[in-house]
């Protein structure tokens, strides 16, 4: 691939020059290990329950107490009341399994830790009203961290802002909080603020993150984090060509969710879940490097010899003439895909990361633009079509398939 927009001098202090890239090895698996970085499972109901006032439902659309109760809340700050955690409990004892498996050792791995070196203390419950912001400070000796666990809420607003060296960034999670958790964690030294709730009630976990090995010094921030630097270094790779296996242009990956052309015209807002993550994160390291992200619909055609021993014969063929379709249609009609098939593929519906139409015209693709591989393998067509009998030759089905997907380019679309 040209070389054209990425200045690799820029790069050398985070081991990302040339020098240190190794040929060979295969792109699409390694571009999809790296976005797999950024993934998270599913968190389970924590069943909170409260002292004196019982389980907490989810998501949390009003306050689960009144101001006037004082057992429990402690307003001594002003700007978000406080729960002490020995007034909370978890009926749900996969809780605590997950946030410690899976939260915390994503959290270590993004802070540079080892998750054998640290424990979490839960600190408080938090939880934020309309026109309260906050902001923490640091609780214990040996904490090193702060991880934020923001459990199923109805809000807008309540953005996090982040700054650190000079460098200010936010997050905000109003849009999918109703049905989602998320997790957020930084180091003491990073200055943060969460801003006003605007209408609604966020609900969230505060956790200390402590060092527990007396040898090991205490963390800071690191300047780039790892995933980051592997993705710099895959993309690298590809630009230099250096890929024993590789697409020469562009690349597609399949999102989880499906977004319709309106939903597409928001660009990115539109995403969800880990659509989501995944792209803030490849967004923020491929745009700096040049690179063009995009979203697309793709559409995959699959044409091949019927599969006369699982097809329903009334749907093939019409006992009074074998070579007209049956009424039925192809519903019942299945491809032999033991037997050599044909696959073409396009995207349409092309627009840039503001949802900004780039490209009105279909974009013809490889099958080994496709992230990742054999997506369409053992799955379900969403439409079929019947091309009936021709002549001395069986009659095919088509078979095709619409996802959404991720476009990457090093140059125009």
């Amino acid at each position: 691939m040209p070389n054209n927009h990425y200045d690799e001098e820029e790069y050398d202090s985070d081991s990302d020059s040339e020098s240190e890239l190794s040929d060979g090895d295969d792109f699409r698996e390694e571009l999809s290990q790296v976005l797999d970085e950024f993934d998270f499972s599913d968190a389970p109901n924590p069943g909170l329950s409260l002292n004196g006032i019982g389980v907490v439902g989810l998501p949390a659309s009003r306050a689960p107490f009144g101001h006037n109760e004082k057992t429990i809340v402690d307003k001594k700050v002003r700007d978000t009341w406080e729960i002490d955690p020995k007034n909370a409990s978890f009926l749900n004892p996969a809780w605590n399994d997950w946030v410690k498996e899976t939260a915390l050792k994503r959290v270590s791995d993004g802070l540079g830790t080892e998750i054998k070196n640290v424990k979490i203390e839960l600190y408080k419950l938090l939880l934020y009203e309309r026109r309260l912001a906050h902001q923490d400070t640091v609780k214990a000796a040996d904490m090193f961290a702060t991880m934020i666990i923001i459990l199923p809420s109805l809000y807008t607003g309540g953005q996090v802002q982040v700054s650190h060296a000079g460098k200010s960034q936010t997050f905000d999670f109003a849009k999918d909080s109703q049905l989602s958790t998320s997790v957020l964690a930084w180091y003491t030294d990073v200055f943060h603020e969460v801003k006003p709730v605007k209408s609604g009630y966020r609900l969230a976990l505060s956790y200390n993150i402590c060092q527990i090995a007396p040898t090991v010094s205490i963390p800071r921030l690191p300047v780039v984090d790892e995933a980051h630097k592997l993705l710099r270094r895959v993309l690298l790779k590809w630009r230099e060509d250096m890929f024993s296996t590789a697409p020469s242009s562009v690349v597609a990956y399949l999102l989880d969710h499906q977004y319709s052309l309106a939903d597409l015209n928001k660009g990115a807002e539109c995403l969800k879940g880990q659509d989501k993550h995944r792209v803030f994160h490849l967004r923020a390291v491929a745009e700096e490097m040049g690179f063009v992200v995009a979203f697309a619909t793709l559409v995959c055609r699959k044409n091949g010899a019927v599969d006369y021993e699982t097809s329903d014969a009334d749907a093939i063929y019409d006992e009074d003439d074998p070579y007209e379709e049956f009424g039925d249609g192809p519903g019942e009609v299945y491809m032999d895909e033991s037997e050599e098939y044909d696959v073409s593929m396009h995207v349409e519906n092309i627009v840039d990361i503001s949802g900004k139409v780039i490209r009105r015209t279909k974009m013809e693709l490889d099958e080994d633009c496709l992230i990742p591989e054999n997506p369409f393998e053992d799955t379900d067509p969403d439409d079929k079509q019947y091309e009936g009998y021709m002549g001395n030759y069986g009659g095919n089905v088509d078979y095709y398939y619409r996802r959404t997907v991720m476009l990457l380019s090093d140059g125009a679309l």
